[in-house]
């Protein structure tokens, strides 16, 4: 599988601001763009084994050792050399590693192009400061929909198809939420103010769900974002598996914002929305994050609090899966969303610091980064190409 990491501060992307457009400009280019940052000229590649090694004098495509970095490349004479939304390794700026099939002629001959990768959403529907999303093949094929008309926040709805561009119900069929559960659909603070100061934001994907994470405020001590796309269902066959998750309100103070919240029994959380229950009965439900109540102590947000870090017994830090509950003990758990995970401790790293798995367990070949959001909480994404549902 491929795991996407988009970040800000790369070449090809800028952050966004205070002002109408700017969370769509990145939405364009991140999910229904053709790639981005893309070159045709200087590019080289050898081969050692399984392993190809692909040179280009300051290629741009990030920096040494960066996550979640896909790419897509033609051109190359000996098929193998090609890739099509793969994961690769950034060893330095001159240099990209990656495992291909085969065993080409080395070193490579032709014309290389080499662009980093865009989810390959479609965007189906445009207009003035609005769009629509839709997902890739392979997933619930649901919608997003963008209302960039407004300086620091925007709107944003999920829907099962759409006939135009933005949030409006009329937009399209089966929005969640519904306005009778939040008029205008999910708020996204792009920026505390209404300036053209660019604030920085990541984005981590599997290509079936993302989430978006930013500095609103430009500080490393606070954060926001949203969530949209499939969720990993325990029903099989499950064809409303796809949640929408962000902020309720316009201003994003420290409990309005919605991407790290928790409930601690099988309840709901404002901001979080699934496109149907798991009876597939028509029209949108509440849904809640759940997570190990018992390790984290705190259960209002995810990594405010819990066990002493480094775990005196474990060692480390100790990330849990993110369970998705319909709102009743009746119902249980929905499922699990993926990439995401809590940390079972209060802030225990960084914004931006990362950590692996232990090798051995169910964690080994992880990686992760954390982000702070709220005034307390911290998210945890997977960053390696291991996103998987749980057992």
């Amino acid at each position: 599988m491929t795991t996407w990491v988009f970040d800000s501060s790369q070449t090809g992307l800028s952050g966004i601001s205070g002002q109408v457009g700017t969370l769509i400009a990145q939405l364009d280019i991140i999910l229904s763009g053709t790639g981005f940052n893309s070159s045709s000229t200087g590019w080289g590649v050898t081969r050692s084994g399984s392993v190809a090694t692909y040179t280009k004098t300051a290629h741009g495509m990030g920096v040494a050792g960066a996550p979640g970095i896909v790419l897509t490349m033609t051109g190359w004479n000996e098929t193998e050399y090609n890739i099509t939304d793969k994961n690769v390794t950034i060893v330095d700026a001159n240099t990209i590693t990656c495992t291909i099939a085969g065993t080409p002629a080395t070193p490579g001959t032709g014309t290389a192009t080499v662009k980093r990768s865009s989810l390959g959403w479609t965007k189906q529907w445009a207009g003035t400061n609005l769009a629509t999303y839709k997902q890739k093949t392979g997933t619930n094929q649901f919608a997003l929909g963008v209302d960039d008309a407004g300086t620091n926040v925007a709107r944003i709805r999920g829907f099962e198809s759409m006939t135009a561009a933005g949030v409006a119900v009329a937009s399209g069929t089966n929005p969640f939420p519904t306005d009778a559960q939040l008029s205008g659909g999910c708020f996204v603070t792009k920026s505390s103010t209404a300036d053209a100061t660019l604030r920085s934001w990541i984005c981590y994907s599997d290509g079936k769900i993302f989430h978006f994470i930013t500095q609103h405020s430009g500080l490393t001590t606070t954060g926001n974002g949203f969530r949209f796309g499939d969720f990993y269902s325990r029903k099989s066959g499950d064809i409303y598996n796809t949640l929408i998750n962000g902020d309720i309100v316009t201003a994003a103070t420290t409990t309005a914002i919605r991407v790290s919240n928790l409930v601690s029994t099988m309840s709901t959380i404002s901001g979080l929305w699934v496109a149907r229950p798991y009876t597939g009965t028509v029209g949108s439900i509440a849904a809640g994050f759940i997570t190990d109540g018992i390790r984290s102590t705190v259960v209002t947000e995810m990594g405010a609090g819990g066990a002493t870090y480094p775990h005196p017994i474990e060692g480390g830090i100790i990330p849990m899966p993110i369970w998705i509950s319909e709102g009743t003990a009746a119902s249980g758990v929905r499922g699990t969303l993926p990439g995401a995970w809590n940390v079972c401790h209060a802030r225990p790293l960084a914004t931006l610091d990362s950590f692996s798995g232990v090798g051995g367990t169910s964690m080994a070949n992880k990686t992760f980064q954390v982000f702070n959001t709220g005034s307390a909480a911290q998210c945890c994404h997977e960053t390696s190409d291991t996103w998987t549902a749980p057992n």
